[in-house]
């Protein structure tokens, strides 16, 4: 896929949700009476003129959770600061609460219908992870799945749904997710009904905390509003940038209302009680994290004098930081498909697990069959094979391998089946993987297949 614009990032999610907090602030500036400075003029100009060039770039990275969130945040600013600030009757100001909440109702519904429409196999895709997290959450309410929980478990859920219970559709849309694309649902899978009430009980002080007469915290507030409605859309928690910002607002607005301050003061009674356990602690923790960013830093200058000529080499080095990354996704991938190439199936059966353990792909489980299947253990080759493709079923490569792994047991039918099937399907995504897998099953079942 490619996008219009998407800054640093590898998508415009994150580009887009940057900007929406952002302009969240230029918004407030720009409704917002109540500030002074020496050159007023100037920021007035200022303001308008970034706030104006922002919307275009926003649009334009046609990322429908930033733009819902920053409408919503918008209307709740407006009714926020025009309306309870004033010094309006009760009678008058419920009749005016009325009107924009149902104005601002309206407006929301028709805008997430539009977007909807917009791109309905996208929002579809939503709904089919959602739908599957919800049988995450039913089995695991009360403890959750852990941190990273949901990256570690949900593609087994999504292939026990899809082999079962999966819609044609569904089938065709699921892709290789690990991401929730919801705040309170991912609390609720990682740390149960708990962490879901305490995540929303911390979003219902900040949001109950009284309107300030200062523009900071007013700009806070718009900023936490905005990230809050992208967080029920997207992933604001593989998003460094989103996280600090948001750890800023949280910090401006903590300092104008005592209710935020009560609380985060138990974690600082908390270290004044224990100053020394805790800095000693958190000098460990440095030194830990030195200590990762040494592994890292070295496993990158690994990676970059890797050719395939010095495989052999990369695999010795790699093994000397397992210890230091033995929780780290990329590393683990790196050096799995390095020993698949290298075929040193034993130490690859056993390192695989970690890949496992963090994060399961489909690739994951090919690779491993492929190594299984090289070692005669074709039974549990062609297991790990299904359960590829139930994970992505409109990926091919699972059951491209299952079709020559069943030629080669002499299960003809099944094989010529399952290659038909491949070569007459709609595909989803074609690339050079695609084209690669059509010519090999052609050449392996030249004549055989009708």
């Amino acid at each position: 896929l490619y996008f219009h614009i998407t800054w640093p990032y590898r998508n415009p999610a994150i580009c887009a949700g940057v900007l929406s907090l952002l302009m969240s602030v230029l918004f407030v500036w720009l409704i917002y009476p109540h500030y002074h400075t020496r050159y007023r003029r100037i920021m007035q100009i200022l303001v308008i003129t970034l706030f104006s060039a922002g919307i275009p770039i926003l649009i334009m990275t046609a990322c429908r959770s930033a733009c819902l969130a920053f409408i919503i945040m918008i209307v709740f600013s407006i009714w926020k600061y025009y309306y309870q600030l004033k010094k309006i009757t009760m009678k008058h100001r419920s009749r005016k609460n009325i009107k924009y909440w149902l104005g601002g109702t309206i407006l929301c519904v028709s805008f997430i219908y539009g977007m909807y429409q917009l791109r309905p196999m996208s929002a579809n895709g939503r709904l089919l992870i959602w739908k599957v997290t919800a049988q995450m959450i039913q089995d695991r309410p009360l403890t959750g799945f852990g941190a990273e929980g949901f990256k570690q478990y949900y593609m087994h859920y999504q292939a026990a749904y899809l082999k079962t219970k999966g819609t044609e559709q569904e089938k065709y849309i699921a892709g290789n997710n690990h991401l929730v694309y919801n705040e309170p649902l991912r609390m609720a899978v990682e740390y149960g009904f708990l962490g879901m009430i305490i995540y929303i009980w911390f979003i219902y002080i900040l949001f109950k905390a009284p309107v300030h007469t200062t523009i900071v915290s007013a700009s806070a507030r718009a900023v936490l509003i905005t990230g809050t409605v992208w967080g029920l859309f997207s992933y604001p928690n593989e998003a460094f940038p989103i996280l600090a910002i948001l750890l800023i607002a949280i910090s401006c607005l903590s300092s104008h209302d005592k209710n935020i301050l009560c609380a985060i003061y138990p974690t600082a009674y908390i270290y004044k009680r224990f100053k020394v356990m805790l800095t000693a602690i958190i000098c460990a923790l440095g030194i830990i994290l030195f200590n990762q960013y040494k592994a890292h830093h070295t496993f990158y200058n690994i990676y970059q004098s890797t050719t395939s000529a010095n495989l052999e080499s990369f695999i010795y080095r790699c093994s000397t930081l397992e210890n230091n990354l033995k929780n780290e996704t990329f590393f683990w991938m790196y050096y799995c498909n390095a020993l698949n190439e290298m075929k040193y199936d034993q130490t690859l059966q056993s390192k695989i697990q970690n890949w496992e353990r963090l994060y399961p792909t489909p690739e994951t489980y090919i690779i491993k069959a492929e190594s299984l299947e090289r070692m005669g253990q074709e039974k549990e080759a062609e297991k790990l094979y299904r359960l590829a493709s139930y994970m992505v079923p409109s990926r091919q490569k699972a059951r491209s391998k299952l079709a020559i792994l069943y030629k080669k047991q002499g299960k003809m039918k099944e094989a010529l089946e399952l290659a038909n099937e491949i070569l007459t399907e709609k595909v989803k995504n074609y690339s050079f993987e695609t084209y690669r897998i059509h010519t090999a099953l052609e050449r392996i079942f030249e004549n055989q297949i009708k």
